[in-house]
Parts: C-alpha cells; structure tokens; sequence
C-alpha cells in the first residue's frame, strides 16, 4: 500500500472518529449551554473583576484593559464598537454608584461567576471521560479559585501590551529610527496570540478533574489557537459582508453577535479536545 493511501486513510478514520466521538458526546449542545452560561455570567464576572481591580488600579487603566480585551476577543467589525461603548458605560456605572454594593456582594458574584468554569470544566470532563471523585462543594470553591486565578491572568495580560507600548515609546527617545507604529503592532499582535494560547491551556491543562497528557492539553491549545484566528476573521468577514444581523435583531443586535461568537469560541475549545482525545486514543491503539 503506498504510503499516500495509508495517509488518506488514516486521516479518514481519525476525521470519521473525530466526528461520531463530538455527535455522542453532544458537542453542540455543550457548546450552546457553555454560551448561555457565559452570558448569564457576563455581569457577575464584570463586577468581581472590577472589584479586585479598582483596589489596584485606576479607573482609566480598567477602561483601557477592557477596550484591549475586546479587541482581541471579538471578530473586528462595527459591532465590536457597539459593544465597547456598552460595556464602558457599565464600567462607569459601577464606578459611580456600584463599588460599595460590588465589595459587599463580592462572595456572591464570584460564586455566580464561576458557573461559567464549572460549564467548561464539566463538558471537557464528559470528553475525557472523566468521573470528579470531589464533592459539589469542593468543586465548587476550586471553581471559585480558579476564576479568581482567571480574572488576574486576564488582567495582567491586558495591561501587558500597553506596558510594552511604554517601554517601546521610552526607546524611541534615543533612537529616532525606532518604527514605533510598526512595533507597537506586531506585539500587540505577537501578545494576544500568547494570551490566546494560554487561555486556552488554561482551559485544557487545568479544569478537568484529572491531569491530562501534555500531548493533549499543548496540542489542543495549538489547534485551538489556530482555528481562532480563522473563524475570527471568518466571522468578522461573514458579518460585515453577508449577515443581515442588525436588520434582524435590531437593537439587540450586538447581544446577538456576542452570543453567536461565544458560541463558536465553545464549541472551538470542545471540538478541539474532542480531536485531540481521538487522536491519542487511536495512537494508543496502534501501537
């Protein structure tokens, strides 16, 4: 048998398992309940994030943290500027009516914002196969932790690039030949990659309930990583060019599109592990 043959049927067997493992394991239906978790946290999430963050931090460092988190999360189009606007104006609010309220309430919220982890972290453990020895409680204060663990990581990697953008602007003071534009884009973008990947490893190498091999958990991040980017752009294009959403949807437009992104992002990170996990179990049998 030449070897193209055995390559086109390995790659057919892999793709065949790939998608009769995601059909069994409802990898849609994760998704679509991973999405509607992330919404329901969206709030919860904003508040214990801006709690932490105004005991650091100005209010303008925030503002600038969340227009770059935005930035990199959402596909480029004139909805993504709808958002911004939206979500600013709820930063200001809080800052001008709710900083008491969310300090008080923090327990609370980010026992409402984890629910979002623990939505990620139960579908990835129906994918590995995974059966949690921990009880709902541990669970669920792990759960709180490693949101925490999240909303800082997030944080720091949003600062990160203006931090850069400092630093690259201080040398052009001794060198006048420094192409700052140029610079300040190409780490912005080498940055979000970074923060990109380990999000997404974050999310493989410590949600589940059981450590993963790290051909899994690197390689599911990689793909991840790079499917991404594809459908970001994929999507920016579809939006601005095809999708009749404002017309539609209206005002509720943005809420929409957000929903519909959050939606791919998830079913991006299960049919990711999903192939992943094929793979390795099909190498195990092989050999």
């Amino acid at each position: 048998m030449s070897l193209l043959l055995r390559m086109i049927i390995t790659a057919y067997t892999f793709m065949r398992a790939t998608i009769q493992n995601a059909s069994s394991h409802n990898v849609f239906l994760l998704s679509a309940g991973i999405a509607y978790n992330a919404l329901l946290c969206v709030i919860p999430l904003m508040l214990v994030g801006l709690s932490l963050a105004g005991l650091l931090i100005s209010q303008e460092q925030v503002e600038q943290a969340v227009l770059a988190f935005i930035r990199d999360f959402f596909p480029e189009t004139s909805f993504r500027v709808q958002a911004g606007a939206i979500v600013l104006s709820e930063v200001r609010k809080f800052y001008a009516y709710g900083s008491a309220a969310g300090g008080i309430g923090l327990l609370v919220l980010l026992w409402s914002a984890s629910v979002l982890l623990s939505a990620v972290r139960t579908s990835l453990n129906h994918i590995f196969g995974i059966i949690p020895r921990r009880s709902y409680i541990i669970n669920k204060i792990r759960d709180m932790g490693l949101t925490l663990l999240f909303l800082v990581l997030l944080g720091i990697a949003s600062f990160i690039p203006s931090a850069i953008a400092i630093f690259i602007s201080f040398g052009s003071q001794f060198s006048s030949d420094l192409p700052i534009e140029w610079l300040t884009g190409i780490t912005a973008e080498i940055v979000g990659i970074v923060s990109l990947f380990l999000f997404f490893l974050f999310m493989y190498r410590i949600l589940p309930n059981k450590k993963l091999p790290r051909m899994i958990t690197y390689g599911s991040s990689i793909i991840a990583v790079v499917l991404w980017e594809i459908a970001r752009y994929i999507f920016a294009w579809y939006v601005a060019t095809i999708s009749s959403f404002g017309s539609v949807y209206g005002v509720f437009a943005v809420l929409t599109i957000i929903a519909v992104w959050i939606y791919y992002t998830g079913f991006i990170v299960l049919f990711t592990a999903e192939s992943t996990q094929t793979f390795y179990q099909l190498q195990k049998t092989s050999q």
